[in-house]
């Protein structure tokens, strides 16, 4: 009776320290700003496309690694500030999964934003890709937008980044 009522306690400690929430994911590194400019306002505006790899195959090409992607946008200019109208993230057949903006978003000079396509998300695949479409002022010098993508295999590391090209609407 006595190893059955301990048995009993023992177990139910046990679950009392099982957490099964979700912790929150902490990004970005910062809070962003929205705005109300719309892409209509802004002297200039531009359409990029930036592939990602939300995994990549291996061996024969049966087997798959989830990577993390990070998508950098960085305001090269120091005077102007740099506007994102919209950021869609689309899988491999042009499907857009997301939109990761609610509203535009101000980016001052010199500032930098990340958006992140979390591990797990395995609807992107190896031709996952975002659409970016950012204005400002006629003077803004062009931002440096990349995408970073990290994942981890056995003991096997992998990064690598890819560079957003222009496109036209």
């Amino acid at each position: 009776m006595k190893i059955a009522l301990f048995s009993i306690l023992v177990l139910t400690g046990l679950a009392a320290c099982t957490n099964n929430e979700k912790k929150p994911v902490n990004f970005p590194s910062h809070a962003y700003i929205p705005t109300n400019l719309l892409k209509e306002n802004a002297d200039t505006s531009h359409l990029v496309y930036v592939p990602i790899y939300s995994d990549i195959y291996h061996q024969d090409g049966s087997k798959r690694i989830l990577l993390t992607a990070t998508l950098s946008i960085r305001n090269t200019d120091l005077h102007d500030t740099l506007y994102l109208f919209h950021i869609d993230y689309y899988n491999s057949k042009g499907e857009q999964i997301k939109n990761y903006l609610k509203k535009p978003l101000q980016v001052k000079p010199m500032e930098s934003l990340e958006f992140i396509v979390e591990e797990k998300e395995k609807q992107g695949g190896a031709g996952a890709n975002f659409l970016v479409h950012y204005g400002g002022s006629s003077q803004l010098n062009h931002p440096v937008i990349q995408a970073v993508m990290i994942g981890t295999s056995g003991q096997q590391g992998l990064s690598f980044t890819t560079d957003a090209v222009d496109i036209h609407p």
